[in-house]
């Protein structure tokens, strides 16, 4: 099996008459944490869309264990992709335990019923994500970070081989930011899962992140690794804002710190 879970070349995407994505390249090798990052409007959600199907390209091509996504039946790609959206609001009244079960239906077989194994793999996510004490609630009753998790451990329940985020700490306190993360960079790291996060916080992607994707108006601006990406002048090039990089002084890895205008030099 080739090393390279995903490959995407010349990908054009966007909405009615307007092109978001234009003409980008890239491939991940399994068991790869890549951060898309960028400003608002460079196209980081329209990406992830296009990489999971929601969004069918104008041009190119995204190829998944070397098929065509676009031609691949929706439950085998199932069967190797979880998405986590951006948008987790859930109106209906489902408990969170059902939820999280959903993650199991591309592995139970038509008209089946879910077996022991996949019971015990719904109570591991629960586990995994710290929401066990919350299975019983009604997910439309939880606060935003609590429905988060719940919706990471659904993605981890179907046990992909790629797992997909769109910003998945945007509602995180700090502490529970660096508990998904570290659960995520665990199972990339031991587990061999795939995983490719939009992020907001460069930090928070300059710890985690084996690579980085920096876009820029529906381009790749910059990608490598997080030492290769986070430079001052590339991040005040794309972002138009002054900031200090430095060095976190446990990990080594960059840290992006703003410079308050009054703070900046003349």
């Amino acid at each position: 099996m080739s090393s390279m879970i995903l490959e995407v070349k010349n990908l054009w995407a966007g909405y009615s008459n307007r092109e978001v994505i234009k003409g980008v390249d890239f491939s991940v090798n399994r068991g790869e944490f890549i951060g898309i990052i960028g400003p608002n409007g460079a196209g980081k959600s329209t990406l992830i869309r296009a990489l999971s199907r929601v969004l069918e390209p104008s041009q190119g091509s995204v190829s998944l264990n070397g098929k065509d996504l676009h031609k691949m039946r929706l439950s085998e790609a199932a069967l190797i992709t979880a998405v986590v959206p951006q948008d987790t609001l859930i109106v209906f009244e489902f408990l969170v335990r059902d939820i999280v079960s959903l993650g199991r239906i591309p592995h139970i077989r038509k008209l089946g019923k879910e077996t022991q194994e996949d019971l015990d793999i719904v109570e591991d996510c629960l586990g995994l994500t710290k929401t066990k004490e919350l299975a019983d609630r009604f997910i439309n009753e939880l606060s935003a970070g609590e429905r988060q998790r719940a919706i990471i451990a659904k993605a981890l329940a179907q046990e992909p081989q790629l797992l997909m985020l769109d910003e998945p700490t945007s509602h995180l306190d700090i502490s529970h930011q660096t508990e998904i993360f570290d659960l995520i960079k665990s199972l990339s790291r031991d587990k061999g899962l795939t995983v490719i996060a939009v992020l907001h916080d460069l930090n928070l992607a300059s710890e985690y992140c084996d690579r980085l994707i920096l876009m820029s108006e529906g381009k790749i601006f910059r990608q490598g690794r997080p030492e290769q990406v986070l430079d001052y002048k590339t991040i005040e090039a794309v972002y138009k804002t002054v900031v200090v990089v430095g060095k976190n002084p446990v990990s080594g890895k960059p840290s992006v710190f703003p410079v308050p205008e009054g703070q900046r030099r003349q």
